[in-house]
């Protein structure tokens, strides 16, 4: 970019989860750097990718579009944000327990159910949750196209998940107690069926499988659905439903 080394702040949660092959940075705000930010959130803005400065850059907010990224994908996806083998083994045994209750051939659907604070606190700027009914149109989907299809639930409300959301034999609902543990095994399934937030939105771009997404989010007629450009936000292969 512009003859510019990428580096990382220390400070950034992707260490925990990734091993990234750049170098990490401290922020010194008594330095000379220039802040390059996003408007709005979900939405492509053109300069970052044509930045000139002769100082330091401070890329800031949540780059949070398929657009940035497009050309450098495989790389990405392959070389940096390469999950921890570490992650991948302690999210190894859970999958493991499933396999063996199931078919071989079993095709594996990873389910992300985000509640929480998307729930109790962001509804005025436009956050709002998965429905119910959408997650069974989505297990649908993938029963329509696979005789022997396991899905395996994540989320931050299980207790939920269980009370609301379908129950059938082939349907797991993995606890983990563990972010990092969550977003490992998700990463290991064929296919997956998102609900909201940067989580799942990261678990899908980085997925090789189809990716079902929550077409009804934001909400209308908030901050949120006024800004947010979906055409940015959403890779154009996900599925809406």
């Amino acid at each position: 970019m512009n003859n510019m080394t990428p580096v990382l702040l220390e400070i950034t949660e992707l260490w925990n989860m990734f091993d990234l092959p750049i170098s990490t940075a401290y922020m010194d705000k008594s330095g000379k750097y220039t802040e390059v930010k996003e408007e709005h959130t979900a939405v492509y803005a053109p300069k970052f990718e044509n930045i000139k400065s002769k100082t330091d850059v401070y890329l800031n907010r949540y780059l949070q579009s398929w657009k940035y990224f497009e050309n450098v994908k495989m790389d990405l996806k392959q070389r940096h944000y390469k999950i921890k083998n570490e992650l991948l083994e302690e999210a190894s045994p859970y999958v493991e327990d499933i396999k063996r209750k199931v078919s071989k051939e079993a095709v594996f659907v990873g389910v992300h159910v985000r509640r929480g604070d998307i729930v109790h606190e962001r509804k005025p700027v436009g956050h709002i949750p998965a429905p119910i009914p959408y997650f069974y149109r989505a297990m649908n989907y993938f029963r329509k196209r696979y005789s022997n299809v396991v899905f395996v639930m994540i989320s931050n409300s299980m207790m939920w998940c269980q009370d609301h959301l379908d129950d059938s034999s082939n349907v797991y609902h993995v606890e983990t107690g563990d972010p990092y543990i969550d977003f490992a095994i998700l990463h290991k399934m064929d296919h997956l069926i998102l609900s909201v937030g940067t989580f799942g939105w990261w678990a899908g771009y980085l997925s090789p499988g189809t990716v079902i997404f929550y077409k009804g989010y934001p909400k209308a007629n908030t901050t949120m659905s006024i800004e947010m450009k979906q055409t940015d936000f959403i890779p154009r292969h996900w599925v809406g439903l």
